[in-house]
């Protein structure tokens, strides 16, 4: 496939947030570019200006204490180029809790990616893809972490499939119809079968991946 994607600014990124959705703690990022070199990479605490819920703090550790003095994200994405390609996995997750900050140009999920081309693991989660992978070992919920894992997993997908990044990413904005649900109480079901109510509230969440979107939509009346 011919590479018609111009290089422009690619970031890997992750974050921590207070809460589901809200608040964020720590955010980092790697620059790339479309070969996954790393150009730079940077990490920080953030000012969530909202209690840190106990769920949250129970995944990343970060306490309000850690956080108090720590710049706000406002401040923090300045350095972010809007006119870029935002990486992560679940990516829609991280761009609608910086949404009112800051807005990629385009977005590319490894969440998703993992899911069409990774058979055979117990899950898709970041922490079992790098164990059983045998990706380089990274701080599981830790953002720099994750972005690192994420990165790794890209690298995989292109070992498996002999696809370049570029190649990947052009492949992922062809729609693509899933038959079983990917995760959930209804993992392995056929969307045809598990609840319309169900269904339709899913169409509803901001962040559910393309593809499943995509299929869902075409059962709408089903």
């Amino acid at each position: 496939m011919e590479d018609t994607i111009p290089q422009e600014d690619i970031y890997i990124l992750d974050t921590e947030t207070a809460t589901l959705g809200k608040g964020v703690m720590e955010i980092a990022w790697l620059r790339v570019n479309n070969e996954l070199e790393v150009l730079d990479e940077f990490r920080t605490l953030v000012n969530p200006e909202m209690p840190v819920n106990p769920g949250a703090f129970g995944v990343h550790g970060i306490s309000d204490d850690d956080v108090k003095d720590s710049p706000l994200t406002a401040d923090v994405v300045k350095a972010l180029n809007s006119k870029s390609l935002c990486v992560g996995h679940n990516i829609n997750y991280d761009i609608r809790v910086l949404k009112d900050c800051w807005v990629p140009e385009d977005s590319f999920c490894t969440l998703a990616l993992a899911r069409a081309h990774i058979k055979g693991t117990t899950n898709h989660k970041l922490e079992t893809l790098q164990r059983e992978l045998n990706l380089p070992v990274q701080d599981s919920h830790s953002a720099l972490g994750d972005v690192r894992t994420c990165r790794d997993v890209i690298l995989h997908v292109m070992e498996l499939t002999g696809y370049t990044f570029p190649e990947l990413r052009l492949r992922s904005k062809v729609r693509k119809v899933i038959h079983t649900m990917p995760f959930g109480k209804w993992k392995g079901q056929p969307l045809l079968k598990i609840d319309k109510g169900y269904r339709s509230w899913l169409l509803e969440q901001s962040d559910i991946e393309p593809d499943l979107r995509y299929s869902l939509e075409k059962l709408k009346n089903i």
